[in-house]
């Protein structure tokens, strides 16, 4: 999860959530509360948000590395006021 993620979950949450060294399961559990089931909504819908914005990341850096290499040039296609691409 990026830090805006972590910014709306505390945002969302009413207090500051942000894993350190001493985040453990237990302690989001018995002091942080977060297995209730309006807190594991909140925290799941932020989740979610986080992994498809990863997905699409993913995909984004996936097409760069794939076409960085190409170089595409545009030329106009007669008199038509259109262009074509040549690879």
């Amino acid at each position: 999860m990026r830090e805006r993620h972590w910014d709306a979950l505390s945002s969302s949450l009413g207090f500051d959530l942000r894993p350190d060294d001493n985040f453990t399961l237990r302690h989001a559990v018995d002091e942080m509360q977060l297995h209730t089931t309006k807190v594991l909504e909140k925290v799941q819908k932020v989740c979610e948000r986080a992994m498809k914005e990863y997905a699409i990341e993913k995909a984004l850096n996936d097409m760069q590395g794939a076409w960085g290499s190409l170089s595409f040039e545009v030329l106009p296609y007669r008199n038509t006021g259109s262009y074509v691409i040549k690879v």
